[in-house]
């Protein structure tokens, strides 16, 4: 259709409507993002590409307020919440006293239906197990401790508290000099041409693993990574991030992380998805790097035929949202690298002085 259009309509009259639709779009705009209600007025008018979002979020409840699967991220950040209450400085001698019993219960559940994995199971005991010992009791509590008895015994976890809180000078020091680290981030560039060799799927699970350590807001994890090994499935879905042209054909793994929006109870939290999957693609594509792989984060759009085509070839849930994809490989060592100039001090730092 474009072609058609340069073909028939003059070069000058295309311009001129160019000006006109800018004109139209900044008078538009700038009249409905007046106040709230015209915002809402406009997207649903002119735009409904919020439409898609308001659906996941809202689906995304459902699952996380029905507690349906493996994720069982009420029990995740309910311990995280006993973690950081274990850890006060003074701790308090009551806490957790109105979440304690909906704990017990999501771990009953999580233990008895398998949605959780033996470490994870293996964590909510171990700070049960201590935060029990040294809680003071009130009757919530007191409720809570004798339906965990109850179950506690038959979790066969050994009582030994080794995946609980524990003190800063316990933690292995790196021993890595400032400057190889700066080495590091300088090599780790993105990398769009690969030579046709067959990627060790083991170096990718280990990087994805290690990549889990990066910090997620009450440790909730509300991510994963999707390996995409088959080139034709990669060659139909990397081309739908519209960044790849030229290059989505040369992309021997594709890795597809993907956010989950049941890990949130509420709206508030619909973002974390985007910072904490994006905290850990940077650690996973460090961790590439110094297992001799090269990495690409592939910018995904928002856009609504595309993520159809994508939910539909991963068979996704409507309230899994995919963050990015990234291209993964052995570089070809006379393949072009973007200079790409960074940001320096005077533009990516500001002293905030009040």
């Amino acid at each position: 259709m474009k072609a058609i259009i340069k073909k028939l309509v003059p070069l000058g009259l295309r311009r001129t409507i160019r000006r006109w639709r800018a004109a139209a779009s900044i008078f538009t705009v700038s009249f409905f993002s007046k106040s709230f209600f015209l915002s809402r007025l406009y997207y649903f008018l002119f735009n409904r590409e919020f439409d898609r979002e308001f659906r996941s979020v809202l689906a995304g409840r459902l699952v996380h307020l029905t507690f349906q699967g493996e994720g069982v991220y009420a029990l995740r950040r309910n311990i995280h919440r006993l973690e950081k209450g274990l850890l006060m400085q003074p701790r308090k001698k009551v806490f957790g006293e109105h979440f304690i019993e909906d704990t017990v219960e999501y771990l009953r559940i999580a233990s008895a239906k398998q949605f959780a994995c033996a470490d994870e199971i293996k964590w909510a005991t171990d700070v049960l197990d201590l935060y029990f010992s040294v809680v003071g009791s009130t009757e919530k509590i007191a409720r809570a401790q004798r339906l965990y008895d109850a179950f506690r015994k038959d979790l066969k976890n050994d009582i030994d508290g080794a995946y609980s809180p524990y003190e800063f000078q316990s933690i292995q020091k790196p021993n890595i000099h400032k400057d190889q680290l700066d080495i590091l981030f300088k090599a780790r560039r993105s990398v769009r041409w690969y030579e046709d060799r067959t990627i060790p799927k083991d170096l990718v699970i280990e990087s994805a693993e290690i990549a889990a350590q990066a910090p997620s807001a009450c440790n909730r994890l509300p991510y994963r990574f999707v390996f995409v090994e088959d080139k034709a499935r990669i060659a139909s879905i990397a081309p739908l991030a519209n960044g790849t042209a030229g290059f989505a054909q040369n992309i021997p793994f594709l890795v597809v992380v993907v956010g989950d929006l049941s890990a949130y109870e509420e709206e508030k939290d619909r973002h974390l998805i985007y910072i904490d999957s994006s905290l850990a693609s940077m650690q996973f594509m460090l961790a590439l790097e110094v297992r001799g792989l090269s990495s690409c984060p592939i910018n995904w759009p928002d856009m609504s035929m595309s993520e159809r085509k994508i939910k539909e070839a991963l068979k996704l849930g409507y309230h899994e949202k995919v963050i990015m994809l990234i291209s993964v490989g052995f570089a070809v060592s006379t393949g072009g690298i973007a200079y790409s100039q960074k940001k320096k001090r005077g533009t990516i730092i500001e002293e905030f002085s009040g």
